[in-house]
């Protein structure tokens, strides 16, 4: 039976009026990879980034005054399709990873050249190399540093501050074209071409969102699941990350991530473990006065209240460090291999979204 309308379903897909005039596939199989985002990218024409796919389907959702235009209902029902065809496409790549899921929010804008940045790509190739996937909103600052730090895991030390470097000579990702290069560079000269394959032990996971489609995403994730909706896309992003997150310096978009990720500890059964909260930074989380120069936001005391306060508390989950040593262990400490059981419970949460679910 099931056979039968997933049948009818693809059928119907291939009937879909308008869908042929589309920029991208509703009935994705699989997820996104670096040279398909970036399809139509020429490294000695560094402006063709505006020529690839990824761009071409921003436009697309772009109207003539330059804001989300309104879609028709033949627009809207692709999109829906497409975001569910990528929430099963993420959930078969986790099954078939078998490991627990580490996410890394942090500041979009944060320099390549910046200590953060350098810390978060260690943090993450060491966790990477104890077995963990790790996950990011698929974007520039601390989410590229992380899926560069996974991207780097089978690498020696020494190719790795060389590639840090090449990423530091252009350090800022407001100009598109530097940015992309340069990542570019340091694809070709680690795989032989930029849009080359990467190692399993390279694997790591973005999931960005056409929503902010003016940033494009980083070429350090080797799979994409990206987005139209972006209240889907960042739901899906914290419930899958059932290994811990990891939240460095951010402005409101990490700071929504915290609270929105902390409900999930503060309401869970007694049936459910907790999901491991590290703030990376004490001062910046916790800082003595609430106005403060630097941009830092007093999300710690909130949070360890709510831990505190919880019907089954949750203070032993959460840590406030500078400390990438205590961070690693911190969240190693659970096993880098997820239990069976909770394949199907994670596969519906990441198709459900926003009453996206299928049979």
């Amino acid at each position: 039976m099931t056979t039968d309308r997933n049948g009818a379903l693809k059928r119907w897909r291939a009937l879909m009026p308008g869908a042929k005039d589309l920029p991208f596939a509703v009935d994705r199989t699989g997820l996104y990879r670096v040279g398909d985002l970036y399809k139509g990218y020429r490294p000695r024409a560094s402006e063709s980034w505006t020529e690839t796919f990824d761009h071409a389907v921003y436009c697309w959702t772009l109207g003539p005054d330059g804001k989300a235009r309104k879609l028709d209902a033949t627009d809207a029902v692709a999109e829906r399709l497409h975001d569910t065809a990528i929430g099963k496409a993420t959930s078969d790549f986790l099954d078939k990873a078998g490991a627990k899921v580490i996410g890394i929010m942090g500041g979009h804008d944060v320099a390549r050249d910046a200590p953060e940045f350098r810390q978060v790509a260690d943090i993450a190739r060491r966790l990477q190399r104890r077995g963990f996937t790790i996950v990011t909103g698929g974007g520039p600052g601390l989410m590229e540093a992380a899926n560069f730090g996974a991207f780097m895991a089978p690498y020696r030390d020494k190719e790795f501050r060389e590639a840090l470097a090449v990423l530091a000579a252009h350090a800022c990702g407001a100009d598109h074209a530097a940015w992309i290069a340069s990542a570019a560079a340091v694809r070709t000269m680690l795989l032989g071409a930029w849009n080359g394959r990467e190692m399993r032990e390279s694997f790591s996971l973005g999931i960005p969102t056409w929503y902010y489609g003016n940033e494009p995403p980083n070429l350090f994730a080797s799979h994409s699941g990206k987005y139209f909706f972006n209240s889907v896309r960042e739901d899906g992003l914290l419930a899958i990350a059932d290994g811990g997150i990891v939240f460095g310096p951010g402005n409101a978009g990490t700071v929504q991530e915290i609270f929105q990720d902390a409900p999930l500890n503060f309401y869970r059964t007694e049936q459910s473990a907790t999901t491991p909260m590290v703030l990376l930074g004490t001062h910046f989380w916790n800082p003595r006065r609430a106005k403060t120069k630097d941009g830092a936001k007093p999300a710690w005391p909130l949070l360890s209240a709510m831990a505190r306060q919880a019907k089954l508390p949750f203070d032993h989950a959460i840590l406030l460090s500078d400390d990438s040593d205590a961070i690693v262990a911190f969240l190693a400490k659970g096993g880098a291999r997820r239990r069976v059981e909770k394949t199907e419970a994670r596969r519906m949460h990441m198709l459900k979204g926003r009453g996206l679910a299928t049979p």
